[in-house]
């Protein structure tokens, strides 16, 4: 007796170490811990299907119109695979329907997914959660393909010799061209332009050198003679522009910081200073009386500013150094 009772208790044993009892109490956990709220259906249009097989999975959710949120229309950004397993060959766009009649709601909101497998088994898609709703869970039955009893692999293929066309080869060396090509035109940019460098760089080493100051001093002293501003009352601008440029003159020639020096600061240094001194002291004598122009606005006849830059442009013509 108490042998059949263990043995009728054997029987009575759930099978659950197959694989799709396994599957099937899973889903079935799956659907009881995330409760449905009666709004969201995951479903599939096949139960089962081959390896490779496609299929359609979709999310229907049906709700009224006022009870959407800003955030409750967001599905699941699946990538590769769905939650379960299953590969998804295509994202199908979202679509807005009008709810059933018999349903009290507005409107269904529908995402589907094209999706196959190359497991065979049960595959569970666990509840989908969109916003602050949760779907159904949903399994599937993905199926060995079915081989007949004397099936056996098939024997190797034999290597099959393939030719290119002249085409197809010139259709693969077209990058390879193109890139050449671009290198081609790449060195010739670089060469273009290096030539242009070089030229520009000879142009600039070809400028014209600096006027010597005796030519800038004369040009300036030689203008200011001609113009004879003098005779109407500049007497000061000529003898402050002449005075300036024999101090240039100073400064480039015999190396006498004198530009920016008064009458007195360059009598200071004359004295150790490379000028000749047969024109010391009479170019200083020359720049006292400009002075006195300049300063004390003294009225000095026609003949007198003409000798004082006649007397400038002696001193420039005979210290200036010898051109050969």
């Amino acid at each position: 007796m108490n042998g059949d009772n263990h043995k009728n208790q054997q029987n009575c044993h759930w099978p659950i170490h197959q694989p799709r009892t396994i599957a099937w109490v899973v889903a079935l956990w799956l659907g009881g811990w995330f409760p449905s709220h009666g709004q969201i259906e995951l479903t599939m249009d096949k139960s089962s299907l081959q390896w490779g097989e496609r299929a359609t999975l979709c999310a229907t959710w049906t709700t009224e119109a006022s009870a959407l949120g800003l955030d409750s229309i967001w599905w699941p950004a699946w990538q590769d695979t769905t939650a379960g397993g299953l590969e998804i060959l295509e994202d199908l766009p979202s679509d807005t329907l009008p709810a059933p009649v018999d349903e009290n709601a507005d409107i269904q909101l529908q995402k589907c997914w094209v999706v196959t497998s190359w497991d065979s088994g049960f595959v569970v898609v666990p509840p989908l959660a969109v916003g602050n709703q949760v779907s159904n869970a949903l399994m599937v039955d993905v199926l060995t393909p079915a081989l007949s009893d004397d099936a056996s692999p098939a024997p190797p293929m034999d290597i099959v010799a393939f030719e290119q066309s002249l085409w197809d080869r010139v259709r693969a060396a077209i990058p390879w061209l193109l890139a050449l090509a671009g290198l081609a035109l790449l060195g010739w940019l670089v060469k273009h332009f290096g030539r242009v460098t070089t030229r520009v760089s000879r142009d600039e080493d070809h400028s014209p050198p600096p006027r010597p100051p005796h030519e800038i001093a004369l040009g300036i002293l030689n203008r200011l003679l001609a113009e004879e501003a003098w005779l109407k009352g500049r007497a000061k601008d000529v003898h402050v522009e002449a005075g300036l440029a024999v101090r240039h003159y100073l400064e480039g020639r015999f190396g006498m910081p004198a530009a920016e020096k008064t009458t007195g600061e360059v009598r200071a240094m004359m004295k150790g200073s490379e000028v000749p001194t047969a024109w010391q002291s009479r170019l200083l004598d020359i720049m006292d009386t400009a002075d006195q122009v300049k300063f004390a606005k003294a009225e000095l006849p026609a003949l007198t500013h003409q000798s004082l830059l006649k007397a400038y442009i002696s001193f420039v013509e005979t210290t200036s150094p010898e051109v050969p």
